[in-house]
């Protein structure tokens, strides 16, 4: 949806990079290296440098190769509406690809889908859109109902309304 401006600009690029085929870089043996990784990851060579000199270079490439891997979409599942097990199964039913979180038991990564906002559940408030590292960091604050909460990074407001939820919608959040 709304993408069409950028196929041409894609095609724009790709006829580019065939025009220009013979100036692009090739790995000879003469690069360093962090040029090479530079070349073969699409990381700049000032990052890749100063990891070189703190990290070995194993870990190194393994990082850039991370880095190049999508992530899964993570999601905080609204048990107030749905469990974190039974949305799994709708999710995977629906054709969706779930693991279970790493770290927080009402968190599941999702792949195998393109349009999250389309899926009726995400219509129904069953879930939203979180990291995990945001839904740890509730589970560390351990809200309860009935408590006062000032929520003092409440932007765009994914914590807040975790928060909300744990505290199974009593109390007061400010």
């Amino acid at each position: 949806k709304g993408l069409g401006k950028l196929t041409g600009f894609t095609n724009g690029v790709l006829r580019n990079i065939i025009r220009n085929k013979e100036n692009l870089p090739v790995l000879s043996e003469n690069f360093t290296y962090a040029e090479k990784l530079s070349i073969l990851y699409s990381h700049p060579i000032w990052i890749l440098r100063m990891w070189l000199h703190e990290f070995d270079e194993e870990f190194v490439e393994e990082l850039c190769k991370k880095n190049n891997t999508a992530p899964d979409v993570t999601i905080a599942v609204n048990t107030l509406k749905i469990s974190a097990s039974q949305l799994q199964k709708e999710l995977e039913n629906h054709g969706v690809a779930v693991k279970r979180g790493n770290h927080c038991k009402d968190a599941l990564h999702l792949s195998k889908t393109a349009d999250i906002a389309s899926l009726s559940w995400f219509e129904e408030g069953s879930f939203h859109v979180q990291d995990e590292s945001s839904m740890v960091a509730v589970e560390i604050l351990d809200p309860k109902p009935n408590e006062k909460i000032l929520d003092i990074c409440a932007a765009p407001g994914g914590k807040s309304f975790l928060i909300a939820e744990k505290m199974q919608n009593q109390g007061k959040l400010m």
